[in-house]
């Protein structure tokens, strides 16, 4: 729905959960520790996970070569940069990803033994391996 200033406005959905009455006290207690609305902090959670969701679809989407880095990042809804290093802080690299291969061949010019595994990668790479 788009405004006089042509601005959108979303329309806005409302969602309804059922909690346990421990569950329930557990909440009310958390927000009147805290500086939100019981609204307010179930939003930012769910957001939150549904992040989290997103992220690890791609994670295991590119860890089956499914997708590339590039495509992994625009699955999870971040940056190139945000999703490789979440892959490099789960210890995953990604050798067939022409943009990491860009890097280590920069790299590689100051190291020979870099410049040889980038080669060979590349090489495995056009023999289909």
């Amino acid at each position: 729905m788009k405004t006089k200033s042509g601005s959108t406005n979303k329309v806005k959905a409302s969602k309804t959960i059922r909690l346990t009455p421990e569950e329930a006290e557990e909440l009310s207690k958390i927000c009147r520790e805290e500086p939100f609305t019981e609204s307010a902090l179930m939003k930012r959670w769910v957001l939150e996970g549904l992040a989290r969701y997103k992220l690890e679809r791609a994670v295991a989407a590119c860890m089956r070569r499914e997708v590339s880095i590039g495509e992994g990042a625009a699955m999870a809804g971040v940056s190139y940069n945000r999703f490789e290093r979440e892959l490099w802080d789960r210890h995953i690299i990604v050798l067939e990803d022409p943009q990491f291969l860009q890097t280590l061949a920069s790299l590689g010019e100051s190291d020979s033994r870099l410049s040889q595994t980038v080669r060979t990668v590349e090489e495995g790479r056009a023999e289909g391996k």
